[in-house]
């Protein structure tokens, strides 16, 4: 009798997709069975993020999803997940975006696994969930969290002027842009310290405006605070 498992994942940032290809196999290494081929995905960038299988053939199987297009190109095969569990990495990126629904979700993807990786040293889907403590989870969150909105200010400041997580909205003067820096460095610090790790943000100083933007910067040395003009 087919079984139902629920499926979550992060889809990619890749226009044009047509299709879920969704596998089954009885070990996480495979060999894989394709049990169904979902069309009703949503546009990008809107594209679904979890589905319900109702044709495997045991909840407790392993799963693989696989993307493609409207030309007949697919994703690489996604890691594979045992029904009925979630790993690390999808825990923590629901964490962050309960946080702040603001961010982009492939980013704090991007921001997870590079995190998880560096701080367990091995693969961030290998890592069992159940074995990370909840205040760990917490702390991961965070650094993910400060991580993926640094890379938010720093996109949108560059493109757009402006800056907002979640209902706090600011423009990239400089009093905004050293307050919103100051909201990711402690974020970043405290979780860094629940971590028991070091880290640091290092910002790029602002050009500053010699005889009224007349003269530039040709050579500084910080060490000693020396700064040559011309």
């Amino acid at each position: 009798m087919p079984a139902s498992v629920f499926l979550n994942f992060t889809p990619p940032d890749r226009e044009d997709l047509t299709k879920l290809h969704i596998f089954e196999s009885t070990d996480p290494a495979g060999p894989w069975t394709e049990i169904e081929v979902v069309t009703a995905i949503g546009e990008y960038p809107n594209y679904i993020s979890s589905y319900t299988t109702e044709l495997a053939s045991s909840a407790i199987n392993w799963f693989s999803i696989q993307w493609e297009d409207s030309k007949g190109a697919k994703t690489d095969q996604s890691n594979s997940i045992q029904g009925g569990t979630e790993t690390l990495v999808g825990e923590i990126v629901d964490r962050v975006l309960v946080r702040d629904g603001t961010l982009d979700e492939q980013v704090v993807l991007a921001e997870t696994e590079a995190l998880l990786e560096r701080y367990f040293g091995q693969d961030p889907y290998t890592v069992d969930p159940n074995s990370v403590g909840y205040a760990t989870k917490n702390s991961l969150a965070k650094m993910v969290q400060a991580k993926s909105m640094y890379s938010k200010f720093v996109t949108s400041s560059s493109t757009s002027g402006g800056w907002t997580a979640g209902l706090v909205s600011m423009k990239s003067s400089s009093g905004d842009a050293t307050a919103i820096m100051d909201v990711i460095d402690a974020l970043m610090k405290e979780a860094a310290r629940e971590l028991g790790v070091g880290v640091s943000i290092v910002a790029q100083m602002m050009e500053i405006p010699i005889a009224g933007g007349m003269s530039r910067i040709v050579s500084a040395d910080i060490s000693r605070l020396l700064i040559e003009v011309e």
